[in-house]
């Protein structure tokens, strides 16, 4: 029966898992002197393929999807992760949702900087690292 238990465990591969730490930042300009400044902080596991969703409390969401070659047991340094995702504002009908693609070398920050016509600006940060 131990033998026929370690053959079984034996079988599994290990692949390689990435983990994202994510920062969003959202800024709202209410006039000249006054900014409103909302953030959000997360580090998610980011499988394949997946889809990763974040919502901030004002409504910002944000949908993202990253890919890398996961057939590795270890990915070797300077792996390029491809992230691609989409900003979208729940609470608001006029504002239409951003689509935007980064590529970031593994233990590296990319960041992309969303702005709108009505003043509002929101930036993420994305670091891949490896589990």
């Amino acid at each position: 029966m131990l033998k026929i238990l370690l053959v079984f465990l034996m079988s599994f591969k290990v692949y390689s898992a990435v983990i994202l730490d994510i920062e969003i930042t959202h800024e709202k300009g209410l006039g000249k002197k006054m900014i409103l400044k909302s953030e959000l902080m997360s580090r998610e596991r980011a499988q394949n393929g997946k889809l990763i969703t974040l919502k901030m409390k004002n409504g910002i969401s944000l949908d993202l999807e990253v890919k890398y070659d996961d057939k590795e047991e270890v990915l070797p340094e300077g792996s390029v992760i491809e992230m691609s995702g989409i900003l979208k504002n729940d609470h608001s009908k006029t504002i239409k949702p951003k689509s935007f693609e980064l590529n970031v070398k593994l233990n590296s920050t990319g960041s992309v900087e969303l702005k709108d016509e009505k003043g509002q600006k929101t930036t993420i940060a994305l670091t891949p690292k490896e589990k």
